[in-house]
């Protein structure tokens, strides 16, 4: 049977996803690999400081508007599997907003892999919450400023095994604006968020946003 999908508005935000080059849904092996560059953390570095660099670089990766963690709404039904799922990920998006990582752990698997495409100082695979903390605390190069990145679109699969959120990623580059879109592929395995795949609509200027 074919799986449907259902997308729902996050936030406050109630227009369209953007339109992205989405990954093909119907299986996981879709997923483009990334050469693996990180694994973990920066050797010493200690939970508070991941967390405190993970708050400085929300601007960048996490959401802009996101409901909050603790009030599911209502439109929500805890008996729908791809329900379950978005909402899922919606407190993961808050928690990391947040730089919550222990919250963020309950919702991760112990092996969570995060891959992030392309050829520049931030791309490559990551291991564990540590490693999530440490891809999102890289800067990007001199002569970006302000890049922030809004949550656009939310859709989980009908079976609850993936949800797809889809990001405006805004600023400017030596004094030029910039808009990268991209999607983030969630995979989930047994209630838990085990693989996070980015996906990016110009892979050429997100590279460049934070080249070596």
């Amino acid at each position: 049977m074919k799986e449907t999908m259902t997308t729902y508005p996050t936030g406050h935000l109630h227009r369209q996803p953007a339109v992205v080059s989405k990954p093909d849904t119907s299986s996981p092996s879709t997923d483009s690999p990334a050469p693996p560059v990180s694994s973990a953390a920066s050797p010493g570095a200690s939970s508070a400081e991941l967390a405190a660099a993970l708050r400085e670089a929300a601007d960048r990766l996490s959401p802009v508007s996101v409901e909050s963690p603790a009030m599911p709404p209502a439109r929500f039904s805890s008996d729908d599997p791809g329900q379950r799922a978005a909402r899922l990920v919606q407190q993961f998006l808050g928690f990391l907003e947040q730089g919550d990582l222990v919250s963020l752990g309950d919702l991760v698997s112990e092996d969570l892999v995060y891959r992030i495409p392309g050829q520049s100082r931030i791309s490559g695979v990551y291991e564990g919450v540590d490693g999530l903390a440490a891809a999102c605390s890289i800067a990007p190069r001199p002569g970006v400023r302000g890049l922030r990145s809004e949550l656009t679109g939310l859709t989980p699969s009908s079976s609850g095994d993936f949800v797809a959120t889809f990001h405006a990623m805004t600023g400017s580059l030596d004094d030029q604006t910039v808009e990268v879109e991209i999607a983030l592929r969630f995979t989930l395995r047994d209630g838990r968020i085990s693989v996070i795949t980015e996906y990016c609509a110009d892979q050429y200027l997100s590279d460049e946003l934070f080249a070596n």
